[in-house]
C-alpha cells in the first residue's frame, strides 16, 4: 500500500508549493478591497488548496506513466521500487482530481475553468506531451504560468493588466529555463533516445531559441513602464530581476548557470510586481 512518507514523495510538495504561491501572487495583483468591508479569504484558501491538488495529481500520473523509465533513471521512486503500486497510485491520482475540482468550483466559473484545463493538460503531459519536442516546454510554461491567471481569477471575471504581464514573463521564462535545462542535458538525453529542442536542433539553435525567449520576457516586464501604466517606481523595483535575467543571456553558453540565473530572475520580478502593488 505504501506509507505517507511514500505518497507524499509522488506528489512532490515543494513543486506543489510553487503553484500555491503563484495563485496568492496572482491574487494579491488582481484584488480590489471593498471599502469599509473585511476582506474574505476563504475563496483564496479554497482556491490555494485546489492548486496544490491540481499539481499534486499531475505528479501523481506523471511517476504513473514513467514508471518504466524510472526503473532505470530513479529507481528510489515509490513506484518502480515497489512501495507504492500503480494501481493505488492511479486511485491516488483520481481522489486528488475528483478533490481539487470540488474545491475550484466552490472558487468561482472562471477558476474552475482554469482549473479543468490545467487538470486536463497535466494529465496528457505525463501520457503524450511531455515525448513531444514542440509541445512538452510549451506544456510545462503553460502550468506553471497559468497558476497566476487563476489567482486573478478568485474575485474577477477576467484578468487585469499586471496578471497578464507576468503570466507572460513567465511563460516566456519558464519556457527560457526548460531550453537551457535541455541544453545542459543534452549528451544525457542523446544516449537514452529522448528528443528534445537540442537533441533535434542541436546545441548552438537551442542557446539561440532560449536566449530570444528570456529577451522576450524582459521586455514584457518593461513594457508598463514604456506604455505609461508604471512609475519609475516599478523600474526600480524590477531592475535586479531584469539585470539578473541579462545575465543568463550573457553566460548563455553557460546552460547550468543561466537556467539558475533566470530561476532567481523571475522571483525577483515576481517579488517586485507584488511590491509595487502594495505600494502605489
Amino acid at each position: 500500500m505504501g506509507n505517507v512518507r511514500d505518497y507524499l514523495s509522488l506528489i512532490r510538495p515543494n513543486v506543489c508549493l510553487l503553484a500555491v504561491f503563484a495563485v496568492v501572487v496572482g491574487y494579491l495583483l488582481s484584488a480590489q478591497p471593498t471599502s469599509g468591508q473585511e476582506q474574505d479569504y476563504t475563496r483564496l484558501f479554497a482556491a490555494a488548496i485546489a492548486a496544490f491538488l491540481a499539481c499534486a495529481a499531475g505528479n501523481v500520473i506523471n511517476d504513473y506513466f514513467d514508471h518504466k523509465i524510472d526503473k532505470i533513471n530513479a529507481p528510489n521512486r515509490p513506484i518502480p521500487r515497489g512501495a507504492v503500486k500503480r494501481i493505488n497510485a492511479l486511485i491516488f491520482y483520481v481522489a486528488l482530481s475528483a478533490s481539487g475540482i470540488a474545491l475550484a468550483s466552490y472558487v468561482s466559473p472562471q477558476f474552475l475553468g482554469i482549473a479543468a484545463v490545467n487538470f486536463v493538460v497535466l494529465s496528457a503531459y505525463g501520457w503524450r506531451l511531455k515525448r513531444s519536442v514542440h509541445l512538452k516546454n510549451a506544456a510545462v510554461s503553460w502550468l506553471s504560468s497559468s497558476s497566476f491567471i487563476a489567482g486573478g481569477l478568485i474575485e474577477n471575471a477576467w484578468i487585469g493588466d499586471m496578471v497578464s504581464l507576468i503570466f507572460v514573463m513567465s511563460f516566456f521564462g519558464t519556457f527560457s529555463r526548460e531550453v537551457f535545462k535541455d541544453i545542459e542535458d543534452v549528451t544525457g538525453d542523446k544516449k537514452q533516445g529522448a528528443r528534445t529542442l537540442a537533441t533535434e536542433f542541436g546545441k548552438r539553435d537551442a542557446v539561440k531559441i532560449a536566449s530570444l525567449l528570456t529577451i522576450l520576457a524582459l521586455v514584457s516586464v518593461m513594457l508598463p513602464y514604456f506604455s505609461g501604466s508604471q512609475s519609475m517606481t516599478y523600474v526600480i523595483a524590477t531592475f535586479p530581476g531584469v539585470v539578473l535575467g541579462a545575465s543568463a543571456v550573457a553566460f548563455r553558453n553557460d546552460a547550468k548557470k543561466s537556467q539558475g540565473l533566470l530561476k532567481i530572475s523571475m522571483y525577483c520580478i515576481v517579488l517586485a510586481f507584488v511590491l509595487t502593488s502594495l505600494i502605489e
